[in-house]
């Protein structure tokens, strides 16, 4: 073979590839800019292979879920002590604002339901009677440094 003709296909082949990933590299860039996700997580998955095949559990087990969520549960269960209110002689030092509630319950988008079975789209629609009562949990809550037992509570499903 040719010493020339192998050089100059060398080099072809590298400015080939050079290319590719700079064509790549600007199409994620783009997917990034144009916020679509969708694209940017197929172009991820391309790249890193995350998600070629689909995986299960491979356990017949019908006391798995329990026993995960007798494990996760024992962060709660173990901790049997309660944490002293914050002394503060001044205005606490984060409130929550009902506004700010009000806000965020307007940003929450349509998924499913979590283990309450309460959509968020009710959330959503029901923001105006619900701010005020979120907004005193969560301020009492910090005034008090506690966390309600139901909001600690999990389901995990494998």
């Amino acid at each position: 073979m040719c010493p020339d003709l192998y050089k100059s296909a060398k080099t072809e082949l590298r400015k080939c590839i050079k290319d590719s990933k700079r064509r790549h590299r600007d199409k994620i860039r783009d997917s990034f800019n144009t916020r679509d996700s969708k694209k940017l997580w197929s172009n991820l998955n391309l790249i890193t292979q995350y998600k070629s095949a689909k995986q299960e559990a491979q356990c017949d087990d019908t006391t798995l879920p329990d026993r995960l969520n007798y494990f996760y549960a024992r962060f709660d269960r173990d901790n049997t002590t309660t944490p002293a209110p914050l002394s503060c002689d001044e205005d606490p030092p984060f409130v929550i604002r009902e506004h700010d509630v009000r806000c965020s319950l307007g940003k929450l988008r349509d998924k499913a339901a979590g283990p309450d079975n309460i959509k968020p789209r009710l959330l959503r629609n029901c923001r105006s009677q619900l701010a005020s009562v979120l907004c005193f949990i969560f301020n009492w809550s910090l005034e008090t440094s506690t966390v309600p037992i139901c909001f600690k509570r999990s389901t995990i499903i494998p």
